[in-house]
C-alpha cells in the first residue's frame, strides 16, 4: 500500500536567504504552499527590536522572493524572523557596508 499519499501535511516550508553578508541589500526565497500565511520581520541580532516588517500576506504562488533593501541598516547581525502557518523559524543575516 502506498503511505506516501498523505505527503501534504509533510511540506517543509523552507526559507533561505542569500547574498549572505549582505550590503545593499539581500534577498528571502520562500519555497511554500499556496494559500500559505507567512509574516517576515527583521530583528536585531537577539532577536528583539523589531527592525522591520517585511512582508505580510498569504502567499500566492509556489515560490516567493522578497527583496529587502539595507541602506538605512547598519552594519551587523540581524534576524529574519519567519512565521509560515504559526510556525516560527529565525535566520541570520549579517549586513556589511
Amino acid at each position: 500500500s502506498n503511505i506516501t499519499g498523505n505527503s501534504r501535511s509533510f511540506v517543509e516550508n523552507k526559507v533561505s536567504i542569500y547574498p549572505n553578508p549582505a550590503s545593499s541589500e539581500f534577498f528571502i526565497n520562500l519555497e511554500t504552499e499556496i494559500g500559505t500565511k507567512i509574516d517576515l520581520v527583521l530583528a536585531d541580532a537577539n532577536g528583539r527590536n523589531i527592525i522591520k516588517n517585511i512582508l505580510s500576506t498569504v502567499s500566492n504562488q509556489n515560490n516567493l522572493n522578497v527583496m529587502v533593501p539595507t541602506e538605512d541598516l547598519v552594519p551587523g547581525s540581524y534576524m529574519v524572523l519567519a512565521k509560515i502557518n504559526g510556525k516560527e523559524s529565525a535566520h541570520k543575516v549579517i549586513i556589511v557596508k
